[in-house]
């Protein structure tokens, strides 16, 4: 009769249990490192935008203050001519026709 009773029972296996335990503490702290993760990502995307835009501004000043450094250059008159006749054709300067 032991024999018998040997061959109902099954075996039993914690694996099932200890992932039931488990699982739910799991999920919610892969969830929240998930969050943590995002938000580090998001804040250093953030501060390397202000950042290449600080660059790209402070070089935009260094070339207008490098521009304004230049001695203006005269026009000639063929030059002011063309200029006033753009703009007679742009409809921009209506005094002189």
């Amino acid at each position: 009769m032991s024999e018998q009773h040997d061959e109902k029972l099954k075996p039993v296996s914690l694996s099932p249990t200890v992932t039931s335990l488990l699982k739910p503490t799991a999920d919610l702290l892969g969830a929240e490192l998930k969050d943590f993760i995002e938000a580090k990502i998001k804040s250093a995307k953030t501060k390397k935008k202000a950042e290449n835009l600080k660059s790209h501004l402070e070089a935009a000043c260094d070339s207008l203050s490098d521009a304004t450094k230049e001695p203006a250059q005269d026009l000639g008159f063929g030059q002011l001519d063309l200029f006033f006749g753009l703009g007679i054709l742009f409809g921009e300067c209506g005094s002189r026709r």
